[in-house]
């Protein structure tokens, strides 16, 4: 009879479940419970209702009930994962589903959420299953052909330099140094630039000693195209006295790939920019392909700190007659000259590797070039900024603003130049307020703005009470400061006129990375950078350890001159009140022609969503975020959509840089395009609503 009745209303709650009733089914489950309480099969179908029906405490709770009766029951092991992952706790997650894994040594499902969490093991195990099987890496993951980040070879293999969208006929001076240059390198030089697909080249060749000089001539008399140049003269100045419009100079033992020449007198004609940078393939010492080094659009201010963008540089004579001459004159570097014309953001980048290397030399020069950032080398062109106002919203979270306050305070270089505006919206709690009081007590601001949560209104009003501030810094209650002279780096950074807005590297409490800039056009919107990567992680290029510009910063720790926030008119308080006006306001000082620089010398740890929890499982909160979304772009038409930082062949199916995909032709192109324009930085004019 027991048995009967538990499958009465075990069936009367499988067929709830079937309709979608959720709360009708997780109470007939625990009706069905009442007869066996040992079946965890019955406890995790209740869970999953509780789950569905957004009641998360709960069937957190009956999970770890079924994993206490079964421990090693992978199902609810799995489930439990799916529970920790909407609420938020990543690492937890992964947990569960590793120990899923273990209990089930073949639990795809499990590997398959692992996977979409970017957890770097996992894609390299289900890659190397996919290639014994003579599949294409990760398609049935992805949905596309993608290889894990660390296998660059295997990812070479399968992708390969097209020609151009259309031949050039221009002709083509390439600039070769002979210095501590090999027979062997010297003859990989030859093929590579005799089996150019198309067009015509001289290739100067200059410096080096006499035995290689010697070879050189050699080739020279066999074949008019070499031309041996002064043995004194360096590659900056043969560029400049080149006979051709177009100039390819070389990197140390370069080797042209068969469509280089083509590609660089192509982007010359189809985009205005003056020069170019490309990708570049490693080779070893037998000339056989290593690695490949994917790179982004030239930016200058990474440039003031070290060179990530190789020295294998075309430029168009005519378009930069004066940076040229005067590099020549000086006897300035490949780099130096390519820093100048990154000033004036007139260098391009053709995102294949149009040009190899000896792997040495790429990786003695990646372990300089990744180091971390230097201070801001002194300009002219200064402001001398001095007093710094913070501006802190607050809710029932004041022990945190305190605490906060209290870590900016005893990092700082100079305690006195700095002014606090808490902007209390509505605290209620006992100790919240008496945190308050003490602050104010200690010469805090406290604004009270009793009314529904706006947080472009309550930082527009801390704002208008910094009025006596040079620099205003706008930043979550619930993190603290971990940088020693904090505020001497940030006005190294924020008083040069051409920069706008500075952002920070934000930790997480295990301190991986939260956030190291914005990232555009990442599964077809906005991310954080660097999310979830260990705290000294370079990342691509060295994004995360450099200084560099950025689409947009968080406005978790956002700063600004407050003349150029009273200018652009604030955070927009009526259209953007909750979500994306940090973006906003980035988009609109970059509209202005001035930077937005995330800076890695400022280091905070962040306990994200404190003070409004997790606001995503709030459905009112979520609601307002889909509106602000679509406001954003509404206003800024296809900003979200692209990102000149990042390469084509980077795959946004899961975490940044976990994946590397063989781009498109159209997709290249555009990127090409994008950041030859001459304002790659530079958003177009917002719409505005009639």
């Amino acid at each position: 009879m027991t048995l009967l009745r538990q499958r009465l209303a075990t069936r009367a709650a499988d067929r709830a479940r079937d309709a979608g009733r959720c709360s009708e089914a997780a109470a007939l489950y625990v009706e069905a419970l009442r007869y066996d309480p040992s079946r965890t099969d019955l406890r995790i179908q209740r869970a999953n209702m509780l789950k569905d029906g957004g009641r998360l405490d709960e069937a957190e709770a009956e999970y770890r009930a079924a994993l206490e009766l079964r421990p090693e029951d992978a199902d609810a092991h799995l489930q439990l994962g799916h529970v920790l992952k909407i609420r938020g706790a990543r690492s937890a997650a992964i947990g569960s589903y590793r120990r899923a894994m273990r209990a089930e040594a073949q639990f795809g499902a499990a590997r398959r959420e692992l996977a979409l969490l970017g957890e770097r093991d996992v894609h390299r195990e289900l890659f190397s299953e996919d290639l014994s099987r003579g599949e294409r890496g990760l398609r049935a993951l992805v949905g596309d052909e993608a290889t894990p980040a660390d296998e660059r070879r295997a990812f070479r293999l399968t992708w390969q330099t097209p020609p151009p969208p259309q031949n050039s006929a221009a002709a083509v001076t390439v600039v070769v140094s002979l210095d501590g240059l090999s027979s062997a390198w010297l003859e990989r030089m030859r093929c590579g630039l005799t089996a150019q697909s198309a067009g015509t080249f001289e290739a100067v060749m200059v410096g080096g000693d006499p035995t290689i000089r010697a070879q050189a001539q050699s080739l020279a008399l066999s074949d008019d195209r070499f031309v041996i140049g002064d043995a004194r003269v360096d590659l900056v100045d043969a560029a400049n006295k080149a006979r051709h419009d177009i100039v390819v100079v070389c990197e140390h033992a370069a080797v042209l790939c068969a469509h280089a020449l083509p590609w660089f007198a192509w982007a010359a004609g189809d985009t205005p920019a003056a020069a170019f940078v490309c990708d570049a393939d490693h080779l070893d010492a037998k000339g056989e392909l290593e690695s490949v080094e994917l790179r982004q659009a030239v930016d200058h201010e990474i440039l003031l700190q070290a060179n990530p963008y190789g020295e294998t540089l075309a430029v168009v004579r005519s378009r930069c007659a004066g940076e040229l001459a005067a590099a020549a004159e000086a006897k300035a570097t490949v780099r130096d000259l390519l820093r100048e014309l990154a000033r004036r953001d007139a260098v391009g980048h053709i995102p294949y590797p149009l040009a190899a290397t000896p792997s040495a030399d790429a990786t003695a020069f990646s372990a300089g070039r990744n180091a971390g950032a230097a201070m801001w080398p002194a300009t002219e062109d200064r402001e001398a900024l001095e007093m710094i106002t913070l501006v802190i919203p607050t809710r029932d979270n004041a022990q945190d603003a305190k605490a906060f306050v209290g870590s900016l305070r005893i990092l700082a270089d100079r305690a006195d130049r700095l002014r606090f505006v808490i902007v209390d919206n509505g605290t209620i709690e006992p100790a919240s307020l008496g945190a308050l009081a003490d602050l104010a007590a200690d010469g805090v601001v406290v604004l009270r703005v009793d009314e529904p949560f706006n947080w472009s209104r309550l930082s527009n009003v801390g704002a208008r009470a910094a009025d006596d501030a040079d620099v205003v810094v706008f930043a979550n209650d619930d993190m603290r400061m971990l940088t020693e002279g904090w505020d001497a780096a940030l006005l190294a950074v924020l008083d040069r006129s051409e920069v706008g807005v500075v952002g920070a590297k934000l930790l997480y409490p295990d301190g991986t990375i939260q956030h190291a800039g914005m990232l555009f056009g990442w599964g077809g919107g906005p991310i954080h950078d660097g999310l979830y990567e260990a705290r000294d992680a370079a990342g691509p290029n060295g994004r995360w350890r450099m200084r560099r510009r950025a689409p947009a910063v968080t406005g978790a720790f956002l700063a600004m001159r407050r003349r150029l926030f009273e200018t652009i008119g604030g955070f927009d308080e009526r259209d953007l009140p909750i979500g994306y006006s940090d973006l906003d306001i980035c988009l609109r000082v970059r509209r202005l022609g001035l930077a937005v620089i995330y800076t890695p010398e400022l280091e905070l740890l962040h306990y994200e969503s404190k003070s409004r929890g997790l606001t995503h499982l709030k459905p009112e909160i979520a609601a307002t975020d889909r509106k602000d979304r679509e406001t954003l772009r509404f206003r800024w038409p296809g900003e979200l959509d692209h990102d000149v930082t990042v390469h084509p062949a980077w795959l946004d199916r899961t975490l940044p840089f976990r994946l590397l995909s063989p781009p498109s032709l159209e997709r290249c192109v555009e990127h090409i395009r994008r950041t030859s324009c001459g304002e790659p930085w530079t958003p177009v004019e917002p719409k505005t609503r009639q």
